[in-house]
C-alpha cells in the first residue's frame, strides 16, 4: 500500500478487525498537505454516505458466493 502513495499526496487509513479487535491498523499518505501531517492509522474520517458503495459491493460479493438472497426478507440476516 505505501508504494501505492506518492510524497505529498492524499493518504487513507486502513484497519483490519476481527472479533472487535485490530489485527492490522496503519495509516498510509497525507492527513494534511497544507500541513505535511502524516496519516497514521489514528485518525477518524468522516465518511457518511461514502461507504455505501462499498457496502453495494460487499453484499454483491456474499450473493455471488450464495452466502446471501437479496429476494429474502432482510430480518433473515440483521436482528
Amino acid at each position: 500500500m505505501q508504494s501505492a502513495i506518492e510524497a505529498e499526496t492524499p493518504g487513507c487509513n486502513l484497519g483490519i478487525m476481527q472479533k472487535g479487535e485490530f489485527l492490522h491498523k496503519a495509516g498510509y499518505g497525507l492527513a494534511n498537505l497544507e500541513l505535511n501531517v502524516l496519516l497514521d492509522g489514528n485518525q477518524v474520517h468522516r465518511m457518511a454516505s461514502v461507504s455505501k458503495q462499498f457496502t453495494a459491493m460487499a453484499v454483491l460479493m456474499l450473493v455471488e458466493q450464495g452466502k446471501i438472497d437479496l429476494d429474502q426478507d432482510i430480518h433473515i440476516y440483521l436482528p
